[in-house]
């Protein structure tokens, strides 16, 4: 890794505007977990709502191992890329 380090501009730290939020430029997806004991789903609704789209599953905490047939069908859908694994 210090191998890699190279020398920083002395104006790195002038910003004259913050870049916007990748949230804000980027289309996102919230899956809400109903059945999650970790985070109860009322806070994972209030953390969704930056998000450009929400989805809520009837599962726990962990989609991708109790229901990731379902997850894998939410994220193609969301990816817009139903055609592109139709073939597949």
């Amino acid at each position: 890794a210090v191998a890699r380090l190279r020398p920083t501009s002395v104006n790195c730290h002038i910003i004259t505007e913050p870049p916007p939020a990748p949230w804000q430029e980027t289309d996102s997806l919230f899956i809400v977990c109903t059945r999650d004991g970790a985070m109860p789903p009322g806070a994972q609704r209030v953390l969704a709502k930056k998000a450009s789209q929400v989805a809520e599953m009837d599962t726990d905490h962990s989609p991708f191992l109790s229901a990731n047939e379902e997850l894998c069908d939410l994220l193609v859908g969301f990816a817009g890329a139903d055609a592109a694994f139709a073939g597949q």
